[in-house]
This record gives C-alpha cells, structure tokens and sequence, in this order.
C-alpha cells in the first residue's frame, strides 16, 4: 500500500518467504552513512557518500582512487573522508 497524506509518505514492502533463505551481504558503511554507486554520461563509476547526521563524520574511502567532483580534489583509497552534517561527497573513480 502506497500512501500519501499530509506530506508524510507510507511505504510498505512485501518480501515472499523464499527470499528470506537467500544470503544478505551486509553494507560497506553503516547509517547514518549511506553509499550510492552509479555510472555517468561518460562511463566512469561514481560513489555518493550521503551523511544523514547532523554531525559530520569521517569514514574511510575504500575504494579505487578518485576525484571528488564537487571540489576537484584528489581522493586517494584508504583515505578519511569527511562528509558534513547532512552534506554528500560525490567520488569519480
């Protein structure tokens, strides 16, 4: 049942027991930072690391070098990465 009311939205999801046997990876962060990966116009991968906090919070980069596209700065692997209360960091690489 999907439901919108007053600006708040309602979602529910329905799982069939079957899928409950299959194996769940579990992710590479954990909330409040979530990770996105993509691939844009020009087929390079790119990773959103989305911070829903409202404190900023370091996490490692385990990925493959990148540039981080809303500063242009280089992002090397294992490297910290800060990400703002409530800000994204956008990776390419």
């Amino acid at each position: 049942m999907n439901e919108l009311l007053f600006g708040a939205a309602y979602y529910e999801e329905y799982m069939p027991y079957d899928r409950l046997e299959q194996k769940v990876d579990l992710p590479e962060y954990a909330y409040p930072i979530i990770v996105r990966k993509g691939t844009n116009d020009f087929g390079k991968k790119v990773k959103y690391f989305l911070n829903y906090s409202a404190e900023a919070r370091k996490v490692p980069y385990t990925y493959e070098d990148g540039v981080e596209l809303l500063s242009g700065r280089r992002i090397e692997a294992q490297e910290m990465l800060e990400i703002p209360a409530w800000g994204v960091k956008i990776i390419e690489g």
